[in-house]
Parts: structure tokens; C-alpha cells; sequence
């Protein structure tokens, strides 16, 4: 990986800028997803999620199709949250409605959907700015936690996690 050269690699885009590298996902990945939904020329959203409801009644069940549609989108989604972290709630969330997806799930997912379509040049960005002199030791603190069944509704868990570096 040479610097100002781009390479894909394993279903990713690896960008070296110099001091920098930058992980993209692979070409046209995101254009793809919007196209199969028509939104490639839907207005982008300046959020990945939402709270509030978008259809009527909130409990209308989506068709077999619409359901097997909906899985597949939130299967690519997940492909796509380590390289943007900006996005793993909001696709959090649309995994639990993976079991039985109604409108409002559907209309989340396009929510989502819209906010990559703005944001769809977006790069994670790994940048060492640390010189180690030799011996030094390098202090790793991970930290996870679980709310076991949060979710009164599904009994699913959130969990999460912190990395500390130093």
C-alpha cells in the first residue's frame, strides 16, 4: 500500500494518504443498496435514525417480499457498520425487527438509507500519531457491559463497548 494509492481489499476500499489510511467500502457498494430502493436521487436525511413514528398505526406487518427485502437490506447495512460507526445504532435497531419488520421498521431503514446517500463518501480514518522509543509497553483497557433484555418488547439485549489505547 503505497502512499496516494487506493487498493481494494477483501470487499473494501484501503486508501493510504500519507500519514493516514483510509478504509472505504468497497466501489459503489452504498450506490448499489440505494438504487435497489430508488433512492439514489432521494433527498439525504442529516440523521442515521429517528424516534419518531412515520406511518399510521406502527404494527402493520410488511408482506413475505417486503420482509426478505428488508433482511437483506439490514444484512448489507451490517456489512458496513465497523467501517462507519456513525450508523451501528441505527442498524442496531433495525436488527431487532429482523423476526417480523413492520412500515415503521421499513420506514427507519429507508431513514437510514437516505442519510448514507449524503454521507455515502464518508471514510474510516486510521491515524498512528504515537512513536514508541524501544521497551515501551503498550496499555490496552477494554471494557464491555449488557443491559441483558432491555428491550421490554423483545427481550433483546444492547450491547456495547470501549477500547482504551494508553
Amino acid at each position: 500500500l503505497r502512499q496516494g494509492v487506493t487498493i481494494p481489499f477483501l470487499g473494501r476500499r484501503l486508501h493510504h494518504t500519507g500519514d493516514t489510511i483510509e478504509i472505504l467500502p468497497a466501489e459503489n457498494y452504498i450506490e448499489e443498496i440505494l438504487e435497489e430502493h430508488g433512492l439514489t436521487t432521494a433527498k439525504p436525511c442529516t440523521t442515521p435514525g429517528s424516534s419518531t413514528r412515520k406511518t399510521t398505526d406502527g404494527v402493520s406487518q410488511l408482506t413475505p417480499e417486503e420482509t426478505t427485502f428488508y433482511r437483506r437490506t439490514t444484512g448489507k447495512l451490517m456489512w458496513l457498520v465497523p467501517r462507519r460507526p456513525d450508523i451501528n445504532y441505527a442498524v442496531k435497531e433495525l436488527t431487532r425487527a429482523l423476526r417480523n419488520p413492520t412500515e415503521d421498521d421499513q420506514a427507519r431503514q429507508r431513514q437510514l438509507l437516505r442519510y448514507l446517500a449524503g454521507t455515502k463518501d464518508y471514510a474510516f480514518e486510521i491515524a498512528p500519531k504515537v512513536n514508541l522509543k524501544d521497551n515501551t509497553t503498550i496499555d490496552i483497557n477494554v471494557f464491555v457491559d449488557s443491559d441483558w433484555c432491555g428491550c421490554k418488547t423483545t427481550r433483546k439485549s444492547t450491547s456495547g463497548g470501549i477500547i482504551q489505547l494508553f
